[in-house]
């Protein structure tokens, strides 16, 4: 696939002003997917939900909201018969968190796991059904 003009200077200007970084990089590799790619890691890192990162006792950073749309979304879908591909459902869960207002926390997994019970799940399910609805209206596959 060929390269326009304007990403060939973008390419050209990267590598004349980061000439050690752009070794590293391989010859399909652009500036915009390392920046892509750097983020995605950060956010990773940051907001890591499960894993050996999560473990008991590693204070992170939590969006309660997401995490109770992640957990109710399958029944939602389920008890409104929408669409169970990947698309539908990361439509419903963008959708739903778009509803709902952040709350962060900063803790360990307990203690968010008892700010998500004190948490009313009312909002939650009525932004899923909206989501649901809306996406089962206009699927977008």
């Amino acid at each position: 696939m060929a390269k326009t003009k304007k990403e060939m200077d973008k390419e050209t200007m990267f590598n004349k002003i980061m000439p050690s970084f752009a070794e590293h990089l391989s010859s399909q590799d652009t500036y915009a997917s390392f920046r892509e790619s750097s983020l995605n890691n950060d956010r990773t890192a940051l907001f890591a939900q499960s894993g050996p990162v999560a473990s008991q006792g590693v204070i992170m950073a939590y969006n309660i909201p997401e995490r109770l749309v992640l957990k109710n979304v399958d029944e939602v879908i389920s008890r409104f018969n929408c669409c169970r591909c990947d698309r539908c459902r990361r439509d419903i869960v963008a959708y739903a968190l778009n509803l709902l207002p952040p709350k962060y926390v900063v803790a360990d997994l307990q203690s968010v796991e008892k700010a998500e019970e004190d948490y009313s799940r009312k909002p939650v399910i009525d932004a899923l059904v909206k989501a649901c609805l809306k996406v089962r209206t206009s699927p977008r596959h």
